[in-house]
């Protein structure tokens, strides 16, 4: 890996404000059970607030496992709040006229106060919430609960399905590094 920190976001875009917390302990509870992370939560694994060590079994999750040995910033962050999960994609295209859009700090700050966050295009007019508008690749994510791994390698497409089975819910899966 170059220097940076990595991160990679299991977004889950359908959950409700009110249904966040609970399915956020289910998930961490498998997540522990299973030995892909650690129980015991620490402020020094992810980038800021607390998360969870990769545990014993934490190949189950990832391609390279000894790749995350000895990394000071590598933990799983539970994040179960509405929150904007971005990534240095180009940015958002209108859907129907692929206009990229500019200044979407508003918009932003309207979806996460708990608006829907509507964005206008600039070129034709076009309005729809900007969790409906295409982010580009890697996406962005727009949910009420994600599980942000920090420094992790790649995760295994079997495990993020099985996250997503377990969710029950339409989730995004956005990956950058600083």
């Amino acid at each position: 890996m170059s220097v940076g920190d990595y991160f990679t976001t299991i977004v889950d875009t359908e959950v409700t404000p009110e249904e966040a917390g609970s399915l956020g302990q289910e998930i961490l509870r498998w997540l522990v059970e299973r030995g892909i992370v650690l129980a015991d939560p620490n402020a020094e694994c992810v980038l800021a607030g607390v998360g969870y060590p990769p545990g014993p079994n934490v190949e189950e999750a990832t391609e390279e496992a000894n790749a995350l040995r000895g990394l000071l910033t590598c933990g799983m962050e539970l994040i179960d709040r509405r929150e904007v999960h971005w990534t240095l994609s180009d940015g958002f295209r209108c859907r129907q006229c692929q206009t990229l859009q500019e200044d979407l700090d508003e918009t932003l700050e309207d979806w996460t106060a708990g608006g829907d966050g509507l964005l206008r295009c600039s070129a034709c007019g076009w309005t729809a919430p900007i969790s409906d508008w295409d982010s580009g690749e890697p996406p962005w994510g727009f949910g009420n609960l994600a599980f942000k791994f920090w420094n992790w390698s790649p995760l295994r497409s079997e495990f993020v399905a099985e996250i997503t089975r377990r969710l029950a819910h339409k989730v995004v899966v956005p990956y950058d590094k600083l």
